[in-house]
């Protein structure tokens, strides 16, 4: 999972920007929801 955060953000895309901030959002969810 990290790896592939790692290799989006790599990207210098929008397309790549776009889904690194996808999956840092459920990520965050994810963990609020684990934590509730």
């Amino acid at each position: 999972m990290l790896t592939v955060l790692l290799e989006l953000r790599s990207k210098d895309t929008i397309q790549g920007h776009c889904w690194s901030g996808v999956f840092f959002f459920v990520g965050v969810f994810s963990f609020l929801l684990s934590s509730v």
